[in-house]
């Protein structure tokens, strides 16, 4: 037992001392009237006194300081409150008090962490979770009647003055010790409604709670209709807006004319309803769960839900009810229900679970409730099993899909007829403690190279591939030589990330990237091999994963699921359903991996948010589109377009696109188009379409195929890019230009990844305490031989001796000069095809220039100092401490304070 746990309030037993409960926010106890008791931090000062040598149930507690703080009319505690009243209300003393009375009690069987249960009260951390854990609440071992005659008891082997000074001190004299014992309640019987409570404390199943209540208010079945010989034979029982003219009440004919024909369109006519006949036939119920891959996930808390809701009113009902699932082969049982309703299987559909209850005998009447997903109704196993109902069998099917939508539906001859639907509210999240990002500007951990880009400069070369983070906050694009950008939706700020390192050789041939939770996975090609980086952005943490699949990197593909946290690497051929899923956390013999290989198995055509094209689809599959029923061979995750008439149709696990066909300036904007690819998330589609030798990028909001936008895009291009929750899109429209589009009312542009501004090649001549710089038009003379960095330039192509004329300040200057030469040394040597140059000054720091337009200088044991980025007129330099100087778009925030000083003494040092 938790400390929550042992928080909760039995409902049944405090009912007698005025309906005790927990406030909304679970900062005081109140009564039912809405009167408060006592504050939380009052309660765990009681506590503190009252666990010294542990705790009784929490139900005792409420009822000692019900007692002791309210003048009711219960007798036997008058000297009690005398002495409270007269010692200022000390609570802990009261507390110690309580330990004392009620020693001979049980305690609770579990050993409690007293400072971490007073600890929650007094700070309300994660108290809120009580009202969703309510039903949970164990019975006391005694009754009110018990405990009360207890306290009683107890209370008159004290004095008044014993009383005072146990309150006083929180130590007095013991009650008298010769006292019969105590009568505890016998353990309860094992009910159906109590083995659903104890599956409501299962880990798996925490999260069904807050949804029983909404089920048990929403979920009820029609009733049977009425036979010949059940006719209403009584009187008139009650009076209702709807009925026979012949029961209209006759008062309503003293109205006007108009206005009795508007009460009756209105239902507002009152008529008799007929006293129902007791009926004495027999039924029970049979609850079957599909517990397969479909249900995995959300929808199986909502259906979890769904058959505790139908357990509790069969309960009340007094309805015989037995449990079946997909896991036991559809077998009706009443026994081990928490651990049937926890279970989960591979089984594609119910087919074969409902055909075997089906089979099940029964007396006279039935009902079987199938607990499944909305495709699986649509499954030709289902509909067969299901025309094997016979008549006295009524069978219904309540379907839940991944937004929490609700159908209630009878099979009537294998066909599902819709009863009820209705919209789960999912709870309100409790606050969690805030996720400590790692500063921007912390370094990486991990297998990173050695040097990174700590500057800023666009895409080098075309962005051979684009993914977006799950949560839509970050967009990211692998350009030339492995650079991977990550750019920030909600502003114009980017970072390039650090590329992985194996045996100190850096993986430059991205194959595929996929945006992950908190960060992106991308899949590195090295001589054969393949490896699996994952950026975690959080934590600014990289993880390396070896990769054990053959292939070409051009046919290998790169998914992610969210519910699992695990990439899927697997070949790009349909024929081809062998996949590698890597637990992204490392763990890869944990359950969620066996149940992410076991959907990806049962998963056919592209994972989302990439969507299978079906071109030219026959008429059976248009027909189902159409009509909003799709086919049994209809694909699932797919997209159905035919261009003849220009006809498109989506159907995905979570929504259902009815054939449209979109239109442009009059014209139909699919006629005779060519889909190249698609990507669709709730609410969301994205379509790269070809037509007459031009291509556009389609964006629609569903399921009524709203149009937001037609963008050009260079024809041959590829790459689309959606957020988990459909907010953010974002493609290629230039082999080096990438946009990303807000999805809303209208799509607003938010982020655009251009091209790199920066020297591929720079010409570098290195002093003894200075270098200069050419990339391009102006030549940069840096120098540390004063107070702090200081930095002077001059047009065209110059050497030191140039300097030296033209700007007094240099006049001071050794001309002796080492030119860079092509080659690497040191810590250049990991990454040959960056670093080109090298040179070494008098002083003897390391130079190093890269392809990217950075120098980077490195002291004596070959330890980074600093690097600098020098394009055309400007000059942007940084420490490996953060600091930084420069434009903030080039260095990525301000200028630190006295940046100059602290860079120009960091190389001092190092050349000393």
């Amino acid at each position: 037992m938790s400390e929550l746990n042992w928080l909760q309030i039995p409902h049944p037993y405090v009912a007698q001392l005025g309906g005790l409960q927990w406030s909304p926010a679970c900062d005081a106890i109140t009564d039912d009237e809405g009167n408060t008791l006592l504050l939380s931090h009052s309660l765990a000062q009681f506590i503190e006194g009252a666990g010294a040598n542990g705790l009784v149930h929490f139900a005792f507690v409420l009822h000692f300081l019900k007692r002791l703080l309210t003048a009711d009319e219960a007798t036997g505690y008058e000297q009690l409150r005398k002495a409270w009243a007269a010692q200022s209300g000390n609570l802990r003393n009261a507390g110690a008090l309580f330990a004392e009375l009620t020693r001979a009690l049980p305690r609770v069987p579990a050993e409690l962490n007293q400072r971490q249960l007073c600890t929650q009260l007094r700070q309300q951390t994660g108290l809120a979770q009580i009202h969703h854990l309510s039903r949970c609440a164990t019975t006391p071992p005694l009754s009110p009647e018990g405990f009360e005659q207890h306290l009683v008891r107890m209370l008159a082997g004290l004095s008044a003055e014993d009383l005072r000074h146990w309150l006083r001190h929180g130590r007095g004299p013991r009650p008298d010790g010769d006292l019969p014992p105590i009568d505890l309640l016998p353990p309860p019987a094992r009910t159906t409604g109590g083995f659903l409570d104890e599956a409501l404390k299962r880990k798996r199943l925490a999260g069904v709670a807050p949804f029983v209540d909404q089920m048990i208010s929403a979920l009820t079945l029609p009733p049977r209709r009425v036979l010949h010989s059940e006719l209403p034979v009584g009187g008139y029982s009650s009076v209702t807006n709807r009925g026979h003219p012949d029961q209209i009440l006759p008062g309503e004919f003293a109205v006007d004319e108009l206005e009795f024909l508007r009460r009756y369109a209105e239902n507002e006519l009152l008529y008799w309803r007929r006293e129902e006949p007791q009926s004495q036939v027999r039924e029970d119920m049979i609850v079957l769960c599909d517990q397969g891959v479909r249900t995995w996930g959300e929808p199986r808390l909502a259906l979890t839900a769904a058959a505790i809701a139908l357990g509790k009113r069969a309960g009340q009902r007094g309805t015989p009810l037995r449990y079946a699932s997909t896991g036991n082969g559809g077998e009706p049982t009443d026994e081990e229900l928490p651990a049937l309703l926890e279970a989960s299987d591979l089984s594609p559909n119910p087919g074969l679970a409902l055909e075997r209850v089906l089979d099940e005998p029964a007396f006279e009447l039935r009902d079987v409730v199938l607990l499944t997903h909305p495709l699986s109704l649509l499954e030709e196993d289902v509909r067969a099993a299901a025309r094997r109902a016979p008549s006295h069998v009524r069978l219904f099917a309540l379907s839940v899909d991944d937004t929490d939508a609700v159908e209630l539906s009878e099979l009537r001859r294998g066909e599902p007829v819709s009863l009820r639907r209705f919209q789960l509210a999912r709870p309100r999240k409790a606050e969690q403690a805030p996720v400590h990002e790692a500063d921007a500007d912390a370094p990486w951990q991990g297998p990173v190279e050695p040097v990174g880009f700590p500057f800023r400069f666009g895409l080098v070369g075309s962005a051979e591939h684009m993914a977006m983070d799950t949560q839509g906050r970050r967009l990211f694009t692998a350009s030339g030589g492995g650079l991977l950008h990550a750019w920030q939706l909600g502003g114009e700020g980017y970072e390039l990330l650090p590329r992985p390192t194996v045996k100190s050789e850096v993986l430059r041939g991205v194959v595929a990237l996929a945006g992950v939770q908190g960060g992106v996975a991308a899949l590195y090609s090295q001589r054969g091999d393949f490896w699996l980086a994952h950026y975690n952005l959080v934590a600014r943490r990289v993880t390396l994963q070896a990769v054990p699949t053959p292939g070409s990197p051009t046919s290998m593909r790169l998914d992610y699921l969210p519910a699992y946290h695990c990439a899927v690497v697997r070949q790009d051929v349909e024929a081809d359903r062998t996949a590698i899923v890597i637990d992204l956390d490392g763990r890869q013999d944990s359950p969620r991996v066996q149940e992410a290989r076991a959907r990806v198995a049962a998963h056919s055509g592209p994972l989302p948010p990439r969507l299978k094209l079906v071109s030219q689809p026959s008429g059976e599959m248009l027909a189902g589109g159409a009509s909003g029923r799709p086919s049994l061979n209809t694909p699932r995750n797919a997209l159905l377009y035919q261009s003849r008439d220009g006809r498109v149709a989506l159907l995905t696990d979570h929504e259902f696109w009815k054939a449209w066909a979109p239109r442009s300036d009059g014209g139909l904007l699919l006629k005779d188009a060519f889909v190249r690819d698609a990507v669709a998330a709730p609410g969301t589609l994205a379509m790269r379409v070809q037509k007459k030798g031009q291509e556009h990028v389609l964006l629609c909001t569903g399921p009524d195929w709203q149009m937001l936008g037609e963008f050009n895009s260079q024809i041959g291009l590829s790459g689309l890019a959606i957020s988990e929750d459909g907010r953010h899109v974002a493609f290629r429209n230039k082999p080096a230009n990438v946009v990303c589009f807000r999805v809303g009312d209208s799509a607003e542009k938010v982020q655009t990844a251009a091209p790199a501004r920066h020297h591929t090649a720079l010409t570098v001549e290195v002093g003894d305490c200075w270098f200069t710089v050419y990339g391009g038009k102006f030549t940069h003379l840096v120098r540390w031989d004063r107070e702090r960095l200081e930095i002077a330039f001059l047009q065209g192509q110059r050497d030191i001796t140039e300097f030296i004329k033209r700007k007094q300040d240099a006049a001071a200057l050794n001309p002796a000069r080492v030119q860079l030469r092509p080659g690497q040394a040191g810590p250049g040597k990991h990454d040959p095809a960056r670093f080109t140059h090298f040179g070494y000054s008098r002083g003897g720091l390391l130079f190093l220039s890269d392809n990217c337009g950075q120098i980077s200088i490195f002291d004596k044991q070959e330890k980074l100092l600093a690097m600098f980025y020098v394009y055309r007129g400007t000059v942007a330099a940084c420490l490996v401490d953060g600091t930084r100087y420069g434009p903030a778009s080039i260095t990525g925030g301000p200028t630190s304070p006295s940046a100059l000083g602290r860079i120009g003494t960091a190389l001092k040092v190092g050349s000393a």
